[in-house]
């Protein structure tokens, strides 16, 4: 398959889901908060799935770019439901598909690619659930060291499968830690990039 029509078939496989999200959302069958993770962790798991099955990686640095606009759009015109969720407080869906672009021109292979978008999602919408559904205390912009802690352990068990153990510790807490202090769903940009650096040096 072609570049041009892996590009077509991927944007058409996750405007889809984003629509069937919102439909949902629209529908009262999920609440704003949790249509927006869904969105989130959708979107990633789908971009590592359409990479293992058949795409070249590489594609989602221009498709990146273009929902990045598509996420500007929608944010200020053709307003979502579904993300509708946080909106003066983050730019969480404006950042992650340029985070996506950022991976895929960062990475050196398929398989960092791949657990970059796993981490970008799990590990970000764990942090996400369970530092609002375990008490603890907060540490920068409203996150828990609750949320922290779950991040750092669903980067792990991510990396564990990919890099020797001393290098998946590492990257873990790395990753916490910029999850932690970005601002304003900032992460979802930050984090491909200091992924993509720590796979560099590492």
């Amino acid at each position: 398959m072609n570049k041009t029509l892996q590009m077509v078939v991927s944007s058409l496989v996750i405007c889809l889901y984003i629509g069937l999200i919102e439909l949902l959302c629209r529908q009262k069958k999920l609440s704003r908060p949790n249509a927006r993770k869904v969105i989130h962790v959708g979107v990633c798991l789908i971009v590592a799935l359409l990479t293992v099955l058949f795409v070249d990686y590489k594609i989602f640095v221009l498709l990146g770019i273009v929902f990045c606009v598509l996420m500007f759009v929608t944010r200020y015109i053709l307003k979502l439901e579904s993300l509708s969720d946080r909106r003066e407080a983050s730019l969480g869906e404006v950042f992650l598909p340029l985070g996506v672009a950022i991976s895929a021109v960062l990475a050196t292979n398929q398989q960092y690619f791949v657990s970059s978008m796993l981490i970008l999602g799990i590990a970000d919408t764990s942090a996400y659930y369970f530092g609002k559904k375990i008490e603890s205390p907060r540490l920068f912009f409203g996150k828990t060291l609750v949320g922290s802690v779950a991040c750092l352990a669903t980067t792990f068990i991510i990396c564990v499968f990919v890099v020797p153990v001393h290098n998946a510790i590492a990257i873990a807490f790395m990753v916490s830690l910029c999850e932690l202090i970005s601002p304003y769903g900032s992460d979802n940009l930050t984090l491909p990039i200091i992924l993509s650096a720590i796979t560099l040096v590492l």
